[in-house]
């Protein structure tokens, strides 16, 4: 038997074995985006001894038969065109190869008017669309999978929202959520919609716990182990308005983490003007920088007497970021010098030229001077506090 087997068998496959059903309508791609049906005939696919629907990847049956995915729960008079417009997002390449079962995580669509066009945009994680595989797909039901390319990614240590564009044959039966114009404040009942573990829920009476700069903290009264994929879930209003996007949970305590709604508008901000939106960086009320949406503040150090005195990692600690305090996050309240590192990353997978890399920001408390330089990378181990050790210097 060949070792290499090409979709167009396995397609063919199905059709002789399976059910007779209405082949699948594939809307046309944009000429931008790869065509991830020619890129799966260059995938070798282990060799399958019987070719049966039941042995093939999943992705390969899905192809010939879009199953509908079960709705848990729905909401009256919300439930049915909320559904159609939240989908479910995932990676393709994996499943062809039998590397890895993928993981499916969730997608909404909005609408933007820009310059008097109206534009469908498709929501979810930027640390989704940086973990999957180049070629991702939404799913829809009555249509084979959707490839789709990530033309605006924020950074997944803050900003952590990432957006595709959907073409003008994108099916206008499915509906754009509306972006709300107020965060809600602690106490209001929020809900969200989205795929835990591939099947769709509901997940009702979310309260907002507390409001921050750069988070929306809500109730999520759902074990752990049945969150897998709910990154990426709007987070609506009472009006079916979006308020946030649901970026993760809390182990420990049933809360989860949410990106606001405005942050939305920031990153197609960006996306218009060549990747950038800056926000201003304040230290004591004296700016000392800026933060793309594709940058995030991963560590604060400060320095007293050209030792270290302190080490904040941000890491878990995202919410209570204020960009217009910083000085809340110095580990030393009197340091002479606070070192702010912040994670630059990709900010669209279109644009070769953009790398990864780090920026450190040295800011003079005395004098109110701030040095800026790039470094391609951290050294570790860092010098931790306490130890007497003098700063490097560089990181």
């Amino acid at each position: 038997m060949n070792k290499y087997l090409f979709l167009p068998l396995a397609v063919l496959c199905i059709c002789i074995t399976g059910p007779a059903e209405a082949r699948p309508r594939l809307p046309r791609l944009p000429s931008n985006l790869v065509n991830t049906q020619k890129i799966i005939k260059n995938i070798k696919i282990p060799k399958i001894l019987s070719i049966r629907p039941n042995t093939l990847p999943p992705v390969i049956r899905h192809l010939a038969h879009t199953p509908k995915i079960a709705v848990k729960e729905t909401a009256l008079d919300l439930q049915a065109p909320i559904r159609a417009t939240v989908l479910p997002l995932r990676e393709t390449v994996s499943e062809f190869t039998g590397l890895a079962e993928p993981f499916t995580a969730t997608s909404f669509v909005i609408e933007e008017e820009f310059e008097g066009e109206k534009q469908l945009w498709g929501v979810t994680a930027a640390h989704i669309a940086r973990i999957m595989s180049a070629y991702p797909a939404v799913w829809l039901e009555d249509y084979a999978p959707f490839p789709v390319e990530f033309a605006a990614i924020g950074n997944a240590g803050m900003l952590d929202l990432a957006l595709f564009q959907l073409p003008e044959e994108w099916p206008r039966s499915i509906p754009a959520l509306k972006l709300a114009e107020q965060t809600p404040k602690p106490g209001e009942k929020t809900y969200s919609f989205g795929f835990f573990n591939d099947d769709f829920f509901l997940v009702p009476n979310r309260k907002v716990k507390e409001v921050t700069p750069t988070r929306l903290i809500t109730s999520l009264e759902i074990e752990t182990s049945n969150r897998g994929g709910a990154c990426g879930s709007p987070i609506l209003n009472t009006q079916g308005e979006v308020v946030g996007v649901h970026i993760g949970s809390s182990d420990s305590k049933q809360i989860s983490f949410a990106v606001p709604a405005a942050e939305i508008k920031r990153m197609l901000q960006a996306y218009h003007n060549k990747g950038q939106s800056l926000q201003p960086l304040l230290f004591n009320g004296k700016k000392i920088g800026d933060l793309n949406v594709n940058e995030s503040i991963s560590r604060v150090l400060t320095v007293t007497d050209g030792y270290t005195t302190g080490d904040f990692v941000t890491y878990h600690y995202e919410k209570d970021v204020d960009y217009a305090h910083l000085e809340t996050l110095s580990p030393d309240a009197d340091p002479d010098e606070v070192h702010i590192i912040i994670s630059h990353q990709m900010f669209s997978y279109t644009d070769k030229t953009d790398k990864d890399f780090f920026i450190q920001l040295i800011h003079n408390v005395a004098s109110g001077e701030t040095v800026r330089r790039v470094i391609p990378y951290l050294s570790y181990p860092y010098h931790k506090p306490g130890l007497g050790r003098p700063f490097p210097g560089k990181l």
